[in-house]
């Protein structure tokens, strides 16, 4: 007998009993063996929900701000409307100004269907975006954005649609999200993105080197690839090369960027997460020092105040959702994108109540009244209190604001409580009835006609925008004196708010003009001095009076030359030569006054060789100009400016304003012509407001006046300016001796310098520094010592005995000097005085890259790098 086949089997026998008896009891906890990863997984689909909701309500925010809704740069478009879509928006929901998101797109696709094969056609690209929204909507207008892309590709006959590959590169790549390659050359247009490949760097295009263009352009292939046929090879190769250049502009916090630094980072990170998830690839491979695009998404593209990447705009908030999707995130048909309170302010006695509602609005388009389930709050509990509910009783005279919150998201509402018991017999419980009627810039009716009850104990009291305020509607009230936004539409331009009583257009802002009882107020968007949108008016402006009486009134009662601009249309003043001359003789500044904005004139700034020529020329006058530029505006300059990570300059929020001087002359035969003033006797002292920008102490240490110089092509050159905060009035101050577009922004490096002409103490950056011989003027020129030039701007210097030689390096710059020489720009040389090396400071200066200043009257120099 075999005892060893007995023993084996035995001894099998009692180990699958072991292993029965250890699963036995292993089992109840298995799941929880496992679940790191899966859980690992949950949390990280939570924060991609959450990150991808944000950048949604964004959006959301900034569409129900007023965002225009134009296809145009920094406002919304097709593409937009597309990605919410994909999202689970439902934009035909989102209402502005009585016209929905879905409708405002739609009427941009009929207009480029009606535009096709005109002079002003739309671009492929941007006929794609309306194809790609269009099939997302269902709606058949996709057919006919098709058709036009497929007719411009049969007539171009090299497979292009434009031939101009910003444009065919990403409308191409929109094909491909819509899965119609099919339907158009497949091979034409293979054999065309290949030839617009740099062959060198492996980057589109051949003639620029651009991030989106060759993600775009990976992104077409792939999706190309099935229909490839013969040039499947080829395709391949052009891919692998694409995403190697990509690849390559990686930075250390997982983001990607341009190597001119020009880009976006969040904007260049989703293109690559977009483009690796379409190869199939996980973008979480590609690591810099151990951090991936998923990190940098995921860690660092949020902001503290809630906007995305380094624009912090619409684009960012687009691309941010699109990527956070491909990461996994969903946004729940449910979740909440914004919270209302109504009404948006009213008015009780001590006592007294109101009802206040919450409605949020979610994303699939449906509205709920939250009214029972969100938390209530009152920022001043002395003058009103709220229950859990939302009903507001007040308790002592005073304003105050009511604040709902539901899910994280908030919405505000204000109360005016006036005094309870007697009121000595004045008639302000009662208060006084007129009618109101808001029409806005397309001569739609925002408001009314309605009656509204004012009184005195209101936030603006029995004025007219007292009554614009019982509207209801928003309204951007930062300077009191001047309304410039309403319901969301800002001034474009020198179009505008005006108002008007009883028929009369009056001149003082509508805070410090009385309405009576019956009174009718009309507010409107303005587009001509002489126009009324759904009203008529006899009251016209006369582009041709002075303000010479009217700054001499002023004068007269403040002793004070000032002249405010908020109530003039065109934003300008005119001003006579002689009144310039004679505020100089009387050492007298000159201010000029607008909203948010003060810009003086020192008594001899204006004294310039423009002025002097025309001071007997009775047809003459300085005009002067101080506005504040449009979003769109504001949007494009700092665009083309390359503000963000690439210059170290950062927006913060604050208006950009343009600021003009010139002289006009007016002919017998009505012809008029201009004199720039092209630099002033003494800098302008420029003041803007920062009251509606949140700052911190370390945000204030980095603020500069930022001036944006444009040249004959179009582009926008920064210079710092330097400048002070004063937190006080939350103000911003800074100089500048000529004329541009102007703003404040926060500057990642910023070094200030100050110094007197022979004197021995000087400051930087705040700091004060003695030096060892002081600034000289030689030639006309101001001298400084070479060593304090070098140490504060931080160049390196170097002295080459042999040949008499200064050398100075900074950022990428050199300036070289050799004493007792002079060179083109040049002309007063650098030169050796007691043992010390002096060089001219602006030419030194402004060829390292810094700006400088000189103040004739005090004989200061500021430099500002």
């Amino acid at each position: 007998m075999n005892i060893f086949t007995k023993k084996t089997h035995r001894y099998l026998v009692s180990k699958l009993l072991l292993i029965f008896f250890i699963a036995t009891l292993l089992l109840p906890a298995w799941p929880l063996l496992f679940s790191g990863l899966d859980n690992g997984k949950a949390v990280a689909a939570e924060v991609y929900d959450n990150l991808a909701l944000k950048a949604a309500r964004n959006n959301y925010n900034l569409h129900q701000g007023g965002q225009a809704v134009d296809g145009g740069w920094g406002n919304f478009g097709a593409y937009d409307a597309y990605i919410l879509t994909q999202a689970g928006a439902d934009v035909g929901t989102w209402v502005y100004n009585g016209t929905s998101f879905k409708d405002s797109v739609l009427s941009l696709i009929d207009a480029t269907i009606a535009n096709e094969g005109k002079e002003n056609q739309s671009s492929a690209k941007r006929v794609a975006h309306e194809y790609l929204a269009a099939k997302a909507f269902g709606d058949a207008r996709a057919t006919q954005l098709l058709n036009i892309l497929k007719n411009r590709q049969t007539a171009g006959g090299n497979g292009s649609f434009d031939n101009n590959a910003f444009s065919d590169l990403p409308a191409f790549e929109s094909l491909g999200r819509a899965g119609d390659m099919a339907e158009i050359d497949a091979a034409a247009v293979i054999t065309y993105i290949l030839s617009c490949q740099d062959g060198g760097t492996g980057a589109w295009t051949s003639t620029w080197n651009d991030f989106q263009a060759t993600a775009q352009a990976v992104r077409a292939l792939e999706y190309l690839k099935p229909l490839a046929g013969g040039q499947a090879d080829a395709v391949q190769t052009a891919i692998d090369k694409g995403i190697a250049w990509l690849r390559a502009l990686q930075k250390d916090d997982g983001s990607f960027q341009d190597a001119g630094g020009f880009d976006d980072p969040l904007v260049d990170t989703a293109e690559t997460i977009l483009t690796l998830n379409c190869l199939g690839m996980d973008p979480a491979v590609w690591t810099v020092g151990g951090k991936s695009a998923v990190d940098y998404m995921r860690d660092s593209a949020l902001n503290e105040d809630g906007t995305f990447g380094t624009s912090k705009n619409l684009m960012d908030n687009t691309w941010a959702l699109d990527a956070y999707r491909v990461l996994g995130g969903n946004i729940s048909p449910d979740a909440v994108l914004s919270l209302r309170v109504t009404p948006a302010s009213a008015n009780i006695v001590a006592g007294g109540s109101q009802q206040y509602t919450a409605q949020i609005y979610k994303l699939n388009g449906t509205n709920e009244d939250v009214s029972a389930a969100a938390d209530w709050s009152v920022n001043n509990s002395s003058i009103a209190t709220v229950n859990n509910r939302g009903l507001v009783t007040g308790v002592a005279a005073g304003n105050t604001v009511i604040t709902a919150t539901y899910q994280g998201v908030s919405g505000t509402a204000d109360v005016s409580v006036a005094g309870g018991g007697n009121n000595g017999g004045n008639n302000d419980q009662q208060g006084i009835r007129v009618t109101i009627k808001v029409i806005g810039r397309s001569g739609e009716t925002l408001f009314g006609p309605s009656t509204v009850t004012l009184r005195e104990s209101d936030r603006w009291g029995v004025t007219a925008l007292g009554a614009l305020d019982k509207t209801g509607l928003s309204y951007n009230d930062a300077n009191p004196s001047y309304i410039d936004t309403i319901a969301g539409q800002g001034p474009q331009g020198m179009n505008g708010w005006m108002y008007k009583v009883n028929g009369v257009v009056p001149g003082v802002p509508a805070k410090d003009y009385p309405v009576a009882n019956n009174d009718l107020v009309v507010w409107w968007y303005s587009t001509s001095p002489t126009e009324i949108s759904g009203v008529s008016s006899n009251t016209k402006e006369n582009p041709n009076i002075l303000d010479d009486k009217k700054l001499s009134d002023t004068i007269q009662q403040t002793g004070q030359a000032r002249l405010n601009l908020a109530e003039k249309t065109d934003g300008k003043g005119k001003l006579s030569p002689h009144t310039i001359v004679g505020l100089a003789n009387d050492n007298k500044p000159l201010t000029i006054e607008s909203k948010g904005l003060q810009v003086e004139f020192a008594p001899q700034s204006l004294i310039t060789e423009e002025l002097m020529k025309v001071l007997e020329d009775k047809n003459a006058a300085l005009e002067i100009g101080a506005r504040e530029v449009s979003g769109a505006e504001k949007q494009e300059i700092l665009s083309k400016a390359s503000v963000g990570e690439s210059t170290g300059l950062f927006d913060i929020g604050a208006k950009i304003v343009d600021l003009t001087a010139q002289i006009i002359r007016t002919s017998n035969d009505g012809t008029v012509n201009t004199d720039v003033i092209k630099n002033f006797q003494e800098p302008v002292k420029v003041t803007i407001d920062l009251s509606g920008s949140v700052l911190n102490q370390e945000d204030i240490a980095k603020l500069t006046g930022i001036r944006y110089e444009k040249d004959a092509q179009g582009n926008v050159k920064p210079v710092k300016l330097g400048g002070a905060y004063d937190s006080e009035k939350k103000t911003f101050t800074f100089y500048s001796d000529k004329f541009s577009l102007y703003g404040v922004v926060k500057a990642k490096d910023l070094k200030k310098i100050s110094l007197g002409v022979n004197k021995l103490t000087t400051t930087v950056n705040g700091k004060t520094i003695w030096l060892d011989i002081p600034p000289v003027i030689l030639g006309n020129r101001t001298m400084v010592p070479l060593r304090f030039i070098g140490e504060n701007l931080g160049a390196e210097v170097e002295w080459i005995a042999e040949t008499k030689t200064v050398e100075m390096m900074l950022d990428g710059k050199k300036v070289t000097l050799v004493i007792g020489e002079t060179g083109p720009g040049l002309d007063t040389p650098a030169t050796i005085i007691t043992g010390r090396t002096l060089v001219p400071i602006r030419y030194v200066s402004e060829s390292l890259g810094a700006y400088v200043t000189w103040f004739p009257s005090s004989r200061m120099v500021e430099i500002v790098k």
